[in-house]
Parts: structure tokens; C-alpha cells; sequence
């Protein structure tokens, strides 16, 4: 999966693209998308946007805030925790449509 550098590579093109190959858009496929920004900047370990009803997070857009998400594991562990371990918890978690972490190139995608 492509990671988007900054919120202004997040297009729906790109959303549809990330998304829907989830078994939830297979039968119902996305057409089109309204996005919205919901935080960033300082204090943010991500960047969220609201994609219609679908949250996406990606990497800290404030250098110091990015360099310590990767330097405590946070993205990583985000993705883990979705990955592994989200459905043996006993409390509601979101629904996760895509999730991806880079460590190469220090990004994280988590669509919700």
C-alpha cells in the first residue's frame, strides 16, 4: 500500500484505493468520498481525517511529535494492537478497513 506523506496526499482516489478491497466495500462499493480534517499538529502523534464515516490515521506531521512515536514504537504498536490483538479484548474497538505501518519510511496508515 502507497503511504500518503502528508494530509494532502489523502484523495478520495487514494482513500477507494486503500479501502476497497475490504470485505465490507466488495459488495458495496465506495463511489465517492467527502474528506475533512479532524487534528493534527502539535501534541498529535497522527493525523486524523474524516473520510465520510471512515477515520483514517496517519504518521505525526510535527517532526518532533513523529520522531517520538517512532522512537517509543507507537505507530507500530497501534498497528499491532489492530492487527493482533483488537478482537481479544473485552471492550468495543473500531472497525479497522485498512492498516499498514512502513518502517523504512516512518509512515503508518490506519483507516477505521
Amino acid at each position: 500500500m502507497y503511504f500518503p506523506a502528508n494530509r494532502t496526499e489523502v484523495t478520495e482516489s487514494w482513500l477507494v484505493d486503500a479501502i476497497s478491497a475490504h470485505p465490507t466495500f466488495i459488495s458495496d462499493s465506495i463511489e465517492t468520498v467527502s474528506i475533512s480534517n479532524l487534528g493534527d499538529g502539535i501534541g498529535q502523534l497522527s493525523v486524523l481525517v474524516l473520510a465520510y464515516q471512515v477515520v483514517l490515521k496517519s504518521h505525526a506531521v510535527v517532526a518532533e511529535m513523529h520522531q517520538m512515536a517512532m522512537k517509543y514504537g507507537h505507530y507500530e504498536s497501534e498497528i499491532n494492537f489492530y492487527r493482533y490483538f483488537s478482537d481479544q479484548v473485552p471492550v468495543r474497538t473500531s472497525k479497522v478497513y485498512a492498516l499498514d505501518f512502513d518502517q523504512q519510511q516512518e509512515r503508518v496508515c490506519l483507516g477505521m
